[in-house]
């Protein structure tokens, strides 16, 4: 990538940046009072793990502390984008992680008096085709 490319970037999309680490974007949202981890805990752990494959006999040794990282992480990395590319308040990143949390829940859930979850790996790529217009798969816009 180009010095200028890299320079026109905001600081947490440069992936060279050594400064911008996981702990400096957990207080970009301690300060804003953004309880990702908070948020991450009060999500049952059945749940969690159910994304992990271990609801499919597939998870791996761990897979509870990987899971539980993986959605800070990812959190961590989205609550910047929202609020200075889309200029989401608090108020909407708070939404935002309740619509993430009910998402969670759908996938874990089964329909009543079926063996079919609410939600499946096909159904949300299908939203967000749908929705987004970006194909989670291919990794582009639709």
């Amino acid at each position: 990538m180009s010095r200028q490319s890299r320079q026109g970037r905001k600081k947490w999309q440069n992936d060279d940046d050594q400064e911008l680490t996981s702990t400096t974007m957990l207080e970009y949202c301690q300060k804003r009072d953004i309880k990702v981890v908070e948020w991450v805990k009060k999500i049952p752990m059945s749940h969690k793990l159910y994304m992990a494959d271990l609801g499919k006999n597939r998870a791996v040794l761990g897979a509870d502390r990987n899971i539980e990282s993986a959605l800070v992480a990812t959190m961590l990395l989205a609550i910047p984008v929202l609020k200075q590319s889309y200029k989401f308040k608090n108020s909407d990143i708070h939404e935002f992680m309740r619509w993430c949390e009910y998402f969670i829940d759908s996938y874990w859930r089964k329909q009543p008096s079926c063996k079919d979850h609410y939600l499946n790996d096909e159904m949300i790529r299908q939203l967000f085709i749908e929705e987004e217009h970006w194909d989670l798969l291919k990794g582009c816009a639709v």
